[in-house]
């Protein structure tokens, strides 16, 4: 979704540079999520816990779902969008990939419980990160 790459050559490279299992199961931990990223160069900052959404980096994955007992949940991916017809204005969506969602729930623009969650924020490489306040 953010590298210009299908899915198919994001798992190919995942295999083939960092010796992801070409069968499950798994799971990407911050330092695997790091790793790949920066194998398609962007760069992953580490887990920080957020309060309200202006917390959140223009880009992220936010960790939902989280399971405490079996320290696992999964991601989705946040954008902020700044308009370029008007200055200050912002979009604010997150897109779900899961297959186990409703179609309708893959494109996420309520963050009211957004408070609590962890997320890991993501910048090209060479460039500096930036974060609304």
């Amino acid at each position: 979704m953010i590298s210009g790459k299908t899915i198919e050559q994001v798992r190919e490279i995942a295999i083939s540079k960092l010796r992801h299992p070409e069968r499950g199961p798994y799971y990407y931990g911050e330092s695997q999520i790091a790793a790949l990223l920066a194998q398609l160069g962007l760069v992953a900052t580490v887990y920080k816990q957020i309060s309200k959404v202006s917390d959140i980096p223009d880009l992220a994955l936010i960790l939902i779902e989280f399971h405490e007992d079996m320290q696992v949940g999964r991601h989705i991916l946040f954008h902020r969008a700044r308009g370029s017809h008007a200055p200050g204005t912002a979009i604010e969506y997150a897109l779900d990939p899961s297959l186990g969602c409703k179609p309708s729930d893959r494109i996420r623009t309520n963050f009211k419980n957004i408070a609590g969650h962890w997320i890991i924020g993501i910048h090209a490489m060479n460039t500096k990160a930036t974060a609304s306040k």
